[in-house]
């Protein structure tokens, strides 16, 4: 259930969001590369990461998935 999840919530998220989620969490690409490939700061890829997770978490709870 979780892994349909977070599949249902990456094929509605913008590619930037994608681009580091996957960056992040299946490659273990670092903040700073994350930051230089997209031309930002490191704080807006901590501040999209958290945004993530929080958009994740909300998910979970709506659809009754316990983290």
């Amino acid at each position: 259930a979780i892994t349909e999840t977070v599949n249902r919530y990456l094929r509605e998220v913008n590619d930037k969001k994608l681009y580091i989620f996957i960056s992040r969490y299946f490659f273990a690409i670092s903040i700073s590369d994350i930051a230089q490939k997209l031309n930002c700061s490191e704080s807006s890829v901590n501040k999209t990461i958290a945004e993530i997770k929080k958009e994740l978490r909300q998910r979970f709870e709506s659809e009754g998935i316990d983290i």
